[in-house]
């Protein structure tokens, strides 16, 4: 599964169905304009933040593999 089904799927998960420009909940302010992309991004940040921690995380629980990964 590549990395946009991946966060598509996650997201479907977390707000429902994924978004399209027809069902998307338009913004009526510029103030709403601007939180729609901070509350999705942070929701990115944070599952790159548990990428990240596996990442570093494997070599240490995988010595013998020396963390490579077939």
């Amino acid at each position: 599964m590549n990395a946009d089904r991946v966060l598509t799927a996650r997201n479907a998960a977390h707000f429902g169905a994924a978004a399209s420009y027809g069902s998307w909940d338009h913004a009526d302010s510029a103030a709403t304009a601007l939180e729609q992309p901070e509350t999705r991004l942070d929701v990115v940040i944070h599952h790159l933040s548990e990428v990240c921690l596996l990442r570093d995380l494997y070599p240490h629980t995988h010595p013998a593999t020396n963390g490579a990964v077939r």
